[in-house]
């Protein structure tokens, strides 16, 4: 689920009107009753957010809990009004289409630099996938009676150590 952001203000900025963050709980808990392992998806570097904004978010998502999320850092998609109007701004600074793939800053961000947005962004897989936070995750979902146990868990614990491998290594 690409739930972006707990902030409501900031998802506003950047036009994503259908996300509703009051309706994330919920969709944890209807995942976790029907046996699904939630992935939610996030992006940091929202215009208004700050290191302390980042951080927040990220406290929110451990306590919600879902199973599985993927960071990435905001980034302008080529084609797309947020691009047009970053572009007409003149805060766009990479020039390299490639770089424009959340995991490369590409943009004049107002309160965070290059260099702070990827530490945040591998320092929110460093937190999510702390061992702490895995075994949490894994000892509240309800597998009772779920005949596909054995491969959540494989799943689950694959895709949490390879995310701390690769966070460990500052690759996406």
């Amino acid at each position: 689920l690409g739930v972006e952001s707990f902030s409501r203000d900031a998802l506003k900025g950047v036009h994503k009107m259908h996300n509703k963050p009051s309706h994330y709980g919920e969709i944890v808990r209807l995942c976790e009753r029907y046996g699904i392992l939630a992935h939610f998806s996030n992006i940091i570097g929202f215009p208004s957010d700050t290191r302390k904004s980042i951080h927040e978010h990220l406290d929110q998502l451990i306590e919600l809990g879902p199973a599985i999320s993927s960071f990435y850092i905001l980034s302008p998609i080529p084609g797309t009004e947020q691009y047009d109007d970053f572009l007409k701004d003149g805060i766009i600074y990479e020039q390299n289409l490639d770089r424009f793939d959340g995991t490369n800053p590409t943009w004049h961000h107002p309160h965070l630099a290059p260099a702070e947005l990827q530490s945040l962004l591998f320092e929110s897989y460093h937190r999510f996938y702390s061992i702490g936070g895995i075994l949490k995750r894994f000892r509240s979902m309800k597998l009772r009676g779920d005949q596909r146990l054995w491969a959540k868990m494989i799943s689950g614990v694959a895709n949490s150590g390879f995310s701390r491998l690769q966070a460990y290594r500052q690759r996406h």
